[in-house]
Parts: C-alpha cells; sequence; structure tokens
C-alpha cells in the first residue's frame, strides 16, 4: 500500500518540476536583448614599447678590475698570510650550544647559585639549558664572557679573509616572551 503512494507522489514531483520549466521565458529574452543593446567598451590601445638598446662591452678599453689602480695605497703586509695567532681551540670537547647559531638561542632567564650567575638559554628544540662564563656556545667559537640580568655577551672567533682569525663580540639579549 505504501509503495503505489510514494511513487504517485515522485510522478507528482517530476510534473511539477517538468511543468515549472517550460513556463514563459519572454524576460529573460527581453534583457539578454537589452544588453546587447548597450554600446561596447572603448579598448584601450596596445602600448608601444621602445625598441631594445643593445650594448657593445669592449673590455680592452676598460681597466683590469682584478689588477691594484695607480694611485692607492698597497696592503703593507703580503695578501694571504694572517699577522694574528689567535685560533680556536678545536681540540676541546664541543658544548651541546655551539650545535645552534646565536640567532636560534634565546636567554630566557638567570639563575644566581652561589654567589655565580648562570644564564638559561633556550635552543630551536625548546631545551634550556645553564650556561655560565667560560661555557662557549654558537658556532663560531663564542665563549661567554660576561652574563647579566639581560644579556650574555660572548666573543666569537671567525675567519679574517686572510687565512687567519679574529675576535668579534656578540650578545644575546632576554627574549620578551
Amino acid at each position: 500500500m505504501r509503495r503505489p503512494i510514494r511513487t504517485t507522489s515522485t510522478i507528482a514531483c517530476i510534473a511539477l518540476l517538468v511543468a515549472g520549466c517550460s513556463g514563459d521565458m519572454s524576460d529573460l529574452r527581453n534583457y539578454v536583448e537589452r544588453v546587447k543593446q548597450r554600446p561596447g567598451e572603448k579598448v584601450p590601445p596596445i602600448p608601444e614599447f621602445e625598441p631594445y638598446q643593445s650594448f657593445n662591452y669592449a673590455p680592452e678599453k676598460l681597466r683590469d678590475p682584478f689588477q691594484a689602480q695607480a694611485g692607492f695605497a698597497q696592503p703593507d703586509e703580503p695578501e694571504g698570510e694572517s699577522t694574528s695567532d689567535l685560533k680556536p681551540d678545536t681540540d676541546r670537547r664541543r658544548e651541546p650550544l655551539e650545535a645552534f647559531s646565536l640567532d636560534g638561542l634565546d636567554m630566557v632567564g638567570t639563575i644566581n647559585r652561589g654567589g655565580q650567575q648562570w644564564a638559561l638559554i633556550r635552543d630551536p628544540s625548546g631545551t634550556v639549558h645553564q650556561v655560565v662564563e667560560g661555557n662557549y656556545m654558537g658556532q663560531n667559537y663564542g665563549r661567554i664572557t660576561n652574563i647579566t640580568g639581560s644579556k650574555v655577551t660572548l666573543v666569537e672567533v671567525i675567519p679574517d679573509g686572510q687565512d687567519g682569525w679574529m675576535e668579534r663580540e656578540a650578545a644575546i639579549s632576554m627574549s620578551d616572551e
């Protein structure tokens, strides 16, 4: 008994849908005609490009950039030789914070233990390390020289560009977190 009612209602819904689709479409046709009657917009002209100007490079008329220029002071020491005896201690055991660049380390606090100031340094993995003056951190052999309540100061040993080494001061400040 239920099946004939369901079939009858389905047929009635389909009949209504078909009847709705076959209605008067004169308003749609009128709208399309009005849109077609509108004047077209003017298309802007294609921009004019300036012709490419080629450049003829004549190196024989120019000075060699790798030769010293006359009139400039020459270095007192021969190139490639460093005057500094400074070099990093590569024989010592590396400390955990030397695996990270200074940009990736954050100072998150300090501890005063036994009259000695310790800094709390967070590495990129989130681990917090305790360091004291004399410890090393950073990838440039940075040795901690001073710890205050807001900053850790260190001295890095970096190449000087002449097969030698030089010292550079760096610091990590307390993060705002």
